[in-house]
């Protein structure tokens, strides 16, 4: 209960269970919206767009076979990940806004429906004077806090479309005076965290083999994530590198292998 709760009133006077009940819903509904329009404004300042964020390829001419040559290399990797990551959680997060929205304006249609009807049955409310005196004024401090909670919906409302508007599609990202799809970029990690990756290994000179009882052949899946079967490749080079332990991932489906995976 707080200083806006509802009030409760005579037996005689208009049951107040379904007014709570959306008066209820429709303040979890604008709670949720906060936090769902916060997570919005985190996942638009966690962006990487920024035109320097991911360097220049290096070239043969400037860095010739040095260890900085592979450095950047893999920075670009990595960091372009992240950038297509990040802009993932933001479409996410702008999706999430737009399913509030909907929640949002159901559970306002609600409260001001039955605001509306509780307002016309205590109105025509009769009883004593003293019943009908201070229940009617109890009600139209319900009414009114039912109002207050349903205008502030209302600019909420407002102010969650605009969060996810700026001209641009829900699914679209303006960023470098560039149009960004995200839904593309969604695609591409969603093929790219496929389970269908194993690692081969190998240790004192030998083949590469398989990780089961049958070492030529795959185990059964689940499989990993290419993210996943790169740690476990990591991982083993650490643990034996000893014993000259190497390691290589394999694509169970197109039997495609890829040794440079760091």
């Amino acid at each position: 209960m707080n200083k806006n709760s509802l009030l409760a009133t005579s037996t005689n006077f208009p049951d107040t269970k379904a007014l709570v009940k959306s008066y209820d819903a429709l303040a979890a509904s604008l709670s949720e919206a906060q936090a769902v329009e916060k997570i919005l404004k985190e996942a638009k300042g966690e962006l990487c767009e920024a035109p320097d964020f991911i360097p220049e390829p290096p070239t043969r001419e400037k860095h010739g076979f040095s260890s900085d040559f592979y450095r950047i290399e893999r920075t670009i990797k990595e960091r372009t990940i992240q950038r297509e990551r990040r802009r993932i959680v933001f479409y996410a997060a702008r999706l999430r806004v737009q399913n509030m929205i909907q929640t949002l304006k159901k559970a306002r249609l609600e409260l001001v429906s039955h605001a509306v009807m509780y307002r016309d049955q205590f109105e025509n409310q009769v009883g004593t004077m003293n019943e009908i005196e201070r229940d009617h004024e109890i009600g139209r401090i319900n009414v009114f806090f039912c109002d207050q909670l349903a205008f502030e919906a209302y600019e909420r409302l407002r102010e969650l479309s605009v969060a996810i508007s700026h001209g641009v599609g829900i699914a679209e990202l303006w960023a470098n005076g560039q149009k960004v799809d995200l839904s593309t970029s969604l695609k591409a990690e969603h093929t790219r965290s496929e389970r269908v990756w194993e690692v081969k290994y190998s240790g004192h000179g030998s083949s590469f083999r398989h990780s089961g009882a049958n070492p030529d052949a795959p185990v059964r899946g689940p499989h990993l994530t290419l993210d996943e079967a790169r740690v476990d490749a990591v991982n083993w080079e650490g643990i034996a590198d000893t014993i000259g332990g190497a390691a290589i991932l394999y694509n169970v489906r197109t039997q495609a292998t890829i040794s440079d995976y760091r």
